[in-house]
């Protein structure tokens, strides 16, 4: 199946060079393309003839290049061999590879050394095969008495590894203690609960033995401030945290303030609860700032109109006025506002000062009646008349 990729093509005739895929357009005419794959050098040239108003396409196939290989090569010592058997093997990147120990009679195996470092004389080993490797397996005779050495570390690794380990009695054991980043240098030994300081150590194979590599964490330390207006917790201090822990760090407003953010030394973070890893030293402050006081007014209004801002409830900051405008409606007239329950002004629109929490309400009444409207006819005596004993007949009844 082929699988497209990135090859150079170079059209001789300009001079110019692309990178697969693209789209070109030329004059009618032929060229000569001279492909190259990158991976592997492998280089196809070929003419192709333009036509004008045909689209041409042109397509190179290389050989796929070889997988990458990594060399295991197994050795063994005498007393033993291994499956496979010891010499040189390439594998693919990736590939996990399972060695087995085979001792002949009256040997056991002692320990694998896979790339000088010992490890645990397990019957198998997987050696995963990213990079060349060197594999040894070593054999001894099964001596009539033996002890058992358990190596184990806290904070860093060992050579041999940690694991479990036979020796035949009298045997001297040298164990090395080896750090690991993120961790201070080697503090000392636990040999059967007992403190060594040296390093590497000796252990004679007298008797069972364990051994403990105790390494010292780093510290980083972690100083938190506020500003005026709250705390943290933890309290503002400097506190000590081992590297890699996750310190967290709450803000708590006093009354009358809020939590703005913090400033982890020069970054800015808004979260609050805050987690920093501790990789290094920080400072953290924690600002606070007061929050405006406020006051509210609550705004309503008679049937026969409304106001704007409709009635409802709202917010003003202390010393602002609020302007409020009293709508009547068809038939309604305004009258006056009452003022937390006092009729105080009459002025539309009212200008109110917000020095404390405020009741506006607007007091709308029925718009009286309008008055009659004379006209004056000009017609003859007779008929004027007539319109004016009506109207006063009318009135009397």
């Amino acid at each position: 199946m082929a699988v497209e990729v990135a090859a150079q093509v170079e059209i001789v005739e300009l001079g110019v060079t692309y990178t697969t895929p693209f789209t070109l357009e030329l004059d009618p005419g032929t060229y000569t393309l001279r492909a190259t794959y990158p991976v592997t050098g492998e280089t196809q040239t070929r003419t192709t003839t333009i036509t004008g108003g045909v689209t041409t396409r042109e397509d190179f196939y290389f050989a796929a290049p070889p997988p990458v290989e990594y060399t295991l090569a197994i050795s063994a010592t005498a007393g033993g061999t291994t499956n496979p058997a010891p010499g040189s093997y390439r594998y693919p990147a990736g590939t996990s590879v399972t060695v087995t120990a085979v001792p002949a009679t009256g040997y056991r195996l002692r320990t694998w050394i896979l790339d000088g470092v010992a490890r645990p004389p397990t019957d198998t080993i997987n050696v995963l095969m990213d990079m060349d490797h060197t594999l040894r397996a070593e054999f001894e005779l099964i001596p009539a008495v033996e002890y058992t050495l358990t190596i184990s570390a806290v904070g860093g690794t060992t050579n041999p590894a940690p694991g479990s380990y036979k020796y035949a009695a009298g045997t001297t054991v040298r164990v090395t203690a080896i750090p690991v980043p993120g961790y201070a240098p080697f503090h000392h030994w636990e040999l059967d609960g007992v403190t060594r300081t040296e390093n590497p150590i000796d252990v004679l194979m007298d008797k069972d033995h364990t051994l403990v590599a105790v390494f010292a964490p780093v510290t980083y330390f972690l100083t938190i401030t506020s500003t005026v207006g709250g705390t943290t917790a933890p309290a503002p201090g400097t506190y000590s945290y081992t590297a890699g822990t996750t310190a967290r760090v709450t803000a708590y407003p006093d009354s009358g303030y809020r939590f703005v953010r913090w400033e982890l030394d020069t970054t800015v973070r808004t979260e609050n609860p805050i987690d920093i890893v501790m990789d290094r030293d920080y400072s953290l402050r924690a600002i606070f700032e007061a929050i405006a006081a406020e006051y509210t007014l609550s705004i309503s209004s008679t049937v026969g109109g409304t106001t704007d801002p409709a009635p409802g409830t709202y917010l003003y900051p202390a010393g602002s006025v609020a302007v409020v405008i009293a709508y009547p409606g068809n038939g309604y007239i305004f009258d006056h506002w009452l003022i937390d329950g006092v009729t105080r002004e009459t002025a539309n629109p009212i200008n109110l000062l917000m020095d404390t929490d405020h009741t506006l309400s607007a007091v709308f009444i029925v718009a009286p009646p309008l008055p009659p409207i004379y006209k004056t006819i000009a017609l003859a005596a007779g008929v004027a008349a007539a319109v004016g004993l009506a109207y006063i007949a009318g009135k009397k009844r």
